[in-house]
């Protein structure tokens, strides 16, 4: 099993390489997944390791599966990602779903994060399962908040970790 440390250079290196593919493919998509290689993959497991790993009210039962990256934004050297996590829990096939925000300041000299923050689950939405999510796929998103903006403020995040 790779360390915190390692997958958060593993997900560096990925967004380095793939961050182009995400600016030329444009604003309005669905998901941005396609253009990410496997951002999706490796940020779910960072994001499960943090929680595991960290003294949060996580139930070692669950587990992070993937995720679908809904918007992409990079100024500079910062890059944001808003995504919707899929999820479950040992032993039920059933899964579930809820809203992820991705913040990175990438080193300028290198290819590493500077810092990077991720805002995780809304305390005032119940998670939706994932059946109920396919029939309303904006529901994290362009449903959750009042601008194309999607301004993260605008949520009660349930956990908040920072590099």
């Amino acid at each position: 099993m790779k360390s915190v440390g390692q997958i958060q250079d593993i997900l560096a290196e990925e967004l380095w390489e793939n961050i182009e593919n995400a600016r030329s493919a444009g604003s309005g998509l669905m998901y941005y997944n396609e253009f990410l290689g496997n951002t999706s993959f490796v940020l779910a497991k960072l994001l499960e390791s943090l929680l595991v790993s960290g003294d949060y009210d996580w139930d070692i039962k669950k587990w992070i599966d993937d995720l679908l990256i809904t918007k992409v934004r990079v100024n500079g050297n910062q890059l944001m990602l808003w995504a919707v996590v899929i999820s479950g829990v040992d032993g039920v096939t059933e899964q579930w779903t809820q809203p992820v925000y991705f913040e990175a300041k990438f080193n300028n000299t290198s290819r590493h994060f500077d810092s990077y923050l991720i805002m995780y689950s809304d305390n005032d939405r119940i998670d939706l399962s994932y059946d109920e999510f396919i029939k309303n796929r904006d529901i994290w998103d362009r449903m959750s908040y009042s601008s194309d903006d999607w301004d993260v403020s605008e949520r009660n995040w349930r956990y908040i970790l920072k590099s």
